[in-house]
């Protein structure tokens, strides 16, 4: 659990990255569906929430560096570091993302382009989570190199979607436009999350080195992995509950809060089930 803590400024990062770009989601579905000129209002300047969030987590993520200040270094390698490349796709989607809300609560889109971007806006935050997957994908960790090291960050991805996603909605009035999708895609995010966490420690628990053994990397981090497993599922069914009930914005926030545990604990165990070549 010592190598998991050792990770936790990535950990904030992984956590907070997919689940405030997956928050675009809805806001890419009110707008092709459309809202009233009170929420949109309302829309266009809470949009701003999710991309402070991905913010203060690439923040954290620099903090891990040794020398914070030669982070614009990390951008040379992005023709074959994965790494390189999650740092541009999260770039990009900030910096579209920025356009989309400065834009927007400027009143500067029309309703076709405001649609266009906020569709662009959703898509480069999967791409971005997707990234954030490939980043740790590496042949020399062989714990590491297995498709689950991919899908946890697109199932925080959803689950971001479903719960900050509800809640901004919510904020804006305009939640009963996406109460039903919403709760799907909590429930989707939880359910693929659980099932990527449980592969992954059932595929590391197999391995058998010289020096290092999965089964007790899996042991060492049990407690977080049933924190993640109750946090998913917390989230999912606070967000069911909202996307059928009153009182929206406190169901949804409550269930953001419990999807960034899920998260949180989920990246936690990722970083302790490290077993490299040789070991």
């Amino acid at each position: 659990m010592e190598l998991a803590i050792s990770e936790l400024p990535l950990a904030v990062f992984t956590t907070l990255g997919p689940l405030s770009a997956g928050a675009f989601v809805i806001i890419a579905l009110l707008q092709a569906r459309g809202v009233d000129a009170k929420c949109q209002g309302r829309l266009d300047r809470l949009a701003f929430i999710p991309l402070a969030i991905v913010v203060v987590g690439l923040m954290g993520a620099f903090a891990h560096l040794a020398g914070p200040l030669h982070a614009p270094y990390a951008l040379v390698g992005v023709a074959s570091s994965p790494l390189s490349q999650e740092i541009l796709a999260a770039l990009v989607f900030m910096v579209l993302a920025l356009i989309y809300c400065v834009l927007a609560t400027a009143g500067k889109l029309s309703p076709g382009v405001r649609k266009g971007l906020s569709i662009a806006v959703a898509v480069l935050g999967a791409v971005f989570s997707l990234f954030t997957g490939f980043a740790y994908w590496m042949p020399t960790i062989v714990s590491w190199a297995v498709p689950w090291t991919v899908i946890e960050p697109l199932a925080a991805f959803l689950l971001g979607a479903g719960t900050l996603g509800l809640l901004l909605a919510a904020l804006a009035g305009c939640a009963d436009e996406i109460r039903v999708v919403a709760g799907w895609l909590a429930v989707a995010g939880a359910v693929a999350l659980v099932i990527a966490l449980i592969g992954h420690i059932g595929f590391v628990s197999g391995i058998e080195g010289r020096m290092a053994f999965g089964s007790d990397l899996v042991a060492s981090v049990r407690v977080a992995q049933i924190a993640s497993i109750a946090g998913a599922v917390a989230a999912a069914a606070l967000s069911v509950i909202g996307s059928c009930r009153k009182r929206a914005a406190f169901w949804a926030a409550s269930a953001s809060i419990m999807a960034v545990v899920a998260v949180l604990f989920g990246r936690l165990v990722f970083y302790g089930l490290q077993i490299s070549v040789g070991l």
